[in-house]
């Protein structure tokens, strides 16, 4: 099944408050000051219920950036 990032997109601006526009290959974890660990709880819990997808402990870690994000979703949902 294939994902649309306006989907991933649409989840990450309202959980970090960002206009759409803002949300981009830049986009990281670490550069982002409202993006912290309770926000990154929340991201991965809304991810994994919008995908009906479980995420492993790594992949939650590793999620920190919005390509990691695309690739991690769209391999779940190729399986």
């Amino acid at each position: 099944m294939e994902i649309k990032e306006t989907e991933i997109k649409n989840i990450l601006s309202t959980v970090l408050e960002v206009n759409l526009e803002d949300i981009n290959e830049g986009l990281e974890q670490s550069t982002h000051s409202s993006w912290d660990s309770m926000k990154h709880l929340i991201l991965i819990s809304a991810f994994e219920d919008e995908f009906e997808i479980t995420l492993t402990d790594d992949e939650v870690v590793n999620m920190t950036t919005y390509s990691a994000i695309i690739n991690t979703i769209r391999k779940h949902k190729d399986e």
